[in-house]
């Protein structure tokens, strides 16, 4: 008898194999695999298609049937299990194949049936096609028969196992002996479960989303299917200014509940119970489980991809170095928890708790355990709630941050430690904070105040809890009611608060770190006369790097960026990115703040080898690093792709790093995220677009972004020129101005070059404006001069090139060095009048007009050449030219 086939039509079945999905499913298998796959049963060769559950091998089979049939009409084809596709018949459990009757078939009959399907293929009618779908489900007769078939080449077996099946008789032999060919069915990696998303949902996605997705899913496309179902129609997945993004946590919906319901039916009851303890536990150790009789299944389950070890990096170590497992896509752990009684919930609880079980072994376990004991109604202590809801806000899960601290602040008895009180209160405020809700993360921090004055502490410890305070409150001021002197504020409120205790050595160990906090605060600000130079120095200060004076680090690398002082930003680099992993455990987002602020030096000073590289890292890096921004990838895909002069995938990038602000502006990027698309958009020919977006720009709070207020205003100067402002420039020189005021020495640099473009567009360069504009212009180079020999990077170097060519009125000459910017990342306005290009037209123009073959261009745009050359064509048709030179002449 064949098990697995579809029930009758009483009983309910809860695993329907074929799915009723939107189109969009198709885009799920690779086109190539599905190629091979259809080719194969053309062939009449079977294939073994093996992979971990929710990866698409019963929809790639199907589908790979249903286009086999459509090429070759003449075969019969059956499916065992699940619903027929189009052209197939299932057998029912006492079905016949090709008019023999399967039921009870022996090794005899076996022989029989081969030798009936051999009598057919003799007459000329080809062997049947035989879907089977899931393997593992098969009972061991019924697996001997097809095996035997497919080995007789009397059918052509097209099935999906796990690959736990895969290594069991008769599969093993089949595929090692040739009879069948093995196809390895992969998850969907990041990248391409980010391209599957823009497919699904039919536009750009935010990094963060396909981020999240991929965390939850590990790229089982079954899953990211429903997921995105459900998040839409909950409307926490949404598009915001053309692009999606997703606020708020995933919960499994009904469809994936009714699935992952009768798969669990399916289960004996060992492997079950086992499923259903990592779901609710989130880790548990290999002893616990063996001591509860639930090892066996073990091994299996890891080959099928279904449970994974848990890495040593993420436990906490100790004397216990036992293997910990854990479901590998914590949606389908939150769907099997959804399903489980509360009597079998509090059954496992009370069985696990008699185990070694040590909840505390990996961060994630501890939180889910606490979440199981809360549930079951199990007293859990003050201080395991506390503990738990500071891993959860380590983690980014702000959620789980709120909800353990409310319910520790809850438990927590009048006469319960101030200090226990005073975490719990600090840990709720950031959960608080980061979404969105500052109105109570600040009463959560007065109160904290309120409790630490009433502790019964010495002087040090207390020292310690009030800085930590008063760096929480200073950041709150500065993110949410977007106030430097409210922040400044909050850290003098309490250096004044330890100047009395000023006594204890510990003490003044602490009013160094409000110090340092304090310049923190101020980088952040954009007071750069304030504390750029002190900053600098308290970080080289001492023969190497400080983890407690890291957040001095990443204010401090933007305003040297802008300043221009490359080698001191180099030699702090050294000092500190020798410690970061060591920062990570107190700035969970240290990483990603490093190599975010290695780009924009890159990126300043010309170095755009270097900058792709570390735009690799990031994107290689996506899942593993923690933001403080959301908007990091974005920003960071848009600056490189603006410096190799790729204006729409610059735009594109950067309009979906906007577009997450009217949901949830995280309050770090958004100011400059804003300047760049504008310039982006200007640099296309949208010129309305970029209007809107500086409009925009003007109406959002700074916070953080003050920071970068000097890239800022240099990036609305280019966008300004490439708009073709009559007042450019005299925005030039105001930019150079205020830029020398505040020592932003690279900007001032690039500020003049762009007033003496200016100058040059309106012939007043080389005596021809006069002689008050000679001297101005004069003076403007000296100036350059000097900038450049304190900056020495090639970007400055290359400015100063272009410039004095513009100066001495040799046009050739200015081409040249015109053409050569492109090289360091500076692309310049390509013509002084309105031309009617598209803007891939534009785009295209500029690059050839650099010196860039069509070649370059196709690769840089992911273009063909032919493409390439044809809007070529195009462009010198519209202006009226016949060769490049003409065209690098005409545009610089």
């Amino acid at each position: 008898m064949i098990h697995g086939a579809l029930p009758p039509p009483s009983l309910p079945s809860f695993v329907p194999t074929q799915r009723a999905m939107p189109s969009a499913e198709s885009r799920a298998v690779r086109t190539e695999l599905l190629e091979q796959v259809a080719g194969t049963v053309r062939r009449g060769q079977s294939v073994l298609l093996v992979g971990a559950p929710g990866v698409g091998t019963t929809f790639l089979a199907r589908t790979a049937v249903t286009q086999a049939l459509a090429a070759d009409g003449s075969r019969d084809a059956f499916v065992v299990q699940g619903s027929p596709a189009p052209g197939e018949v299932s057998l029912a459990p006492r079905g016949a194949l090709a008019g023999v009757d399967l039921a009870g078939a022996s090794d005899q009959a076996a022989r029989e049936i081969a030798d009936a399907l051999a009598t057919r293929g003799a007459s000329g009618e080809p062997a049947p096609v035989v879907r089977v779908e899931d393997l593992h489900l098969l009972d061991q007769p019924t697996a001997a028969l097809l095996g035997s078939l497919a080995r007789r080449r009397a059918i052509v077996l097209v099935s999906t196992a796990r690959p736990s099946t895969a290594r069991l008789s008769p599969w093993r032999e089949l595929w090692k002996d040739g009879c069948v060919e093995r196809v390895d069915v992969q998850p969907f990696d990041r990248t391409e479960l980010a391209d599957f998303l823009g497919q699904e949902l039919g536009g750009p996605v935010s990094a963060d989303l396909a981020m999240r997705a991929w965390q939850l899913t590990r790229g089982a496309v079954y899953l990211v299917h429903e997921l995105v179902a459900h998040e839409v129609a909950s409307g926490r997945m949404t598009r915001s200014a053309g692009a999606w993004q997703w606020i708020g946590s995933a919960r499994p919906g009904p469809r994936l509940l009714d699935i992952t319901h009768g798969s669990m039916d399916r289960l004996d009851r060992t492997t079950r119970r086992l499923l259903e303890v990592a779901a609710l536990a989130g880790t548990v150790g290999l002893d616990a489980l063996d001591e509860l009789g639930l090892g066996e299944p073990v091994a299996g389950l890891l080959l099928d991809g279904i449970l994974e070890l848990v890495p040593e990096s993420e436990t906490a170590g100790g004397s216990r170095m036992v293997p910990t497992v854990r479901w590998t896509a914590p949606l389908a752990a939150a769907a099997v928890r959804e399903l489980i009684p509360w009597a079998q919930r509090q059954s496992h609880f009370t069985a696990l708790g008699r185990t070694s079980h040590d909840p505390e072994q990996a961060g994630e376990g501890l939180i889910q355990w606490v979440t199981w004991s809360l549930e079951c109604g199990s007293p859990v202590s003050v201080d395991r709630l506390r503990t738990a809801a500071e891993v959860s806000e380590y983690r980014g899960d702000h959620e789980s941050t709120v909800r353990l601290t409310s319910a520790g602040l809850d438990l927590a008895a009048p006469h319960t430690d101030p200090l226990t009180r005073v975490r719990l209160l600090r840990s709720r405020s950031s959960g608080y904070a980061f979404q969105g809700v500052a109105d109570l993360a600040r009463l959560d921090l007065e109160a904290a105040l309120l409790e630490l004055a009433s502790a019964s502490v010495d002087d040090a410890e207390w020292a310690e809890y009030r800085v930590d305070l008063a760096r929480r409150i200073a950041n709150l001021e500065l993110v949410s009611a977007d106030s430097v002197d409210a922040a400044v504020a909050a850290i003098d409120a309490a250096d004044a608060d330890l100047a009395g205790r000023e006594q204890a050595p510990a003490v003044v160990a602490e009013r160094k770190a409000l110090a340092a906090e304090r310049l923190v605060m101020l980088g952040y600000g954009g007071r750069f006369p304030e504390h750029l130079g002190a900053a600098t120095e308290m970080l080289l200060d001492g023969p190497s790097g400080d983890v407690d004076r890291y957040p001095l680090v990443t204010p401090v690398m933007l305003g040297l960026g802008q300043a221009g002082e490359f080698e001191v930003a180099r030699s702090i680099d050294a000092r500190y990115s020798r410690i970061v992993d060591a920062a990570a455990r107190e700035y969970p987002w240290a990483r990603a703040e490093l190599l975010g602020w290695r780009l924009l030096q890159c990126v300043w000073a010309g170095d755009l080898a270097s900058a792709r590289v570390l735009l690799a890292q990031i994107q290689a890096a996506a899942s593993g690093l923690q933001r403080m921004d959301r908007c990091l990838d974005h920003l960071a895909e848009g600056m490189v792709a603006a410096a190799d002069g790729r204006w729409s995938v610059a735009r594109s990038e950067l309009r979906v790093a906007n577009s997450r602000a009217p949901l949830r502006d995280d309050g770090s990027l958004t100011g400059l995220t804003l300047a760049y698309e504008a310039l982006a958009c200007a640099a296309v020919g949208d010129a309305a677009a970029a209007r809107d977006l500086i409009d925009r720009l003007r109406r959002t709070p700074m916070r953080r972004a003050r920071s970068m207020q000097g890239e800022i205003r240099l990036v609305l100067l280019d966008t300004a020129a490439w708009s073709h402002a009559d007042d450019l420039e005299q925005l030039a020189m105001t930019t150079a101005s205020w830029a020398a005021g505040r020592g932003m020495r690279r900007i001032e640099a690039e500020a003049l070059h762009r007033a003496i473009r200016a100058r040059s567009q309106r012939g007043a360069l080389a005596g021809a404006g006069g002689a008050a504009d000679a001297a101005l212009t004069d003076r403007a180079l000296v100036r350059l001069r000097e900038l450049t020999t304190a900056i020495g990077s090639i970007r400055a170097r290359a400015v100063l090139d272009h410039a004095e060519a513009l100066a001495s009125g040799d046009d050739a000459l200015a081409q040249a060095h015109g053409a050569a910017l492109g090289t360091v990342g500076l692309w310049l306005p390509t013509m002084s009048q309105r031309v009617d290009l598209t803007r891939r037209e534009r785009e295209i123009a500029a690059l050839a007009a650099a010196g860039l073959s069509s070649k370059v261009i196709a690769e840089r745009l992911f273009l063909s050449v032919r493409t390439v050359d044809s809007h070529l064509a195009r462009v010198f048709a519209k202006l009226g030219l016949h060769s490049r030179a003409e065209l690098a002449q005409h545009l610089h």
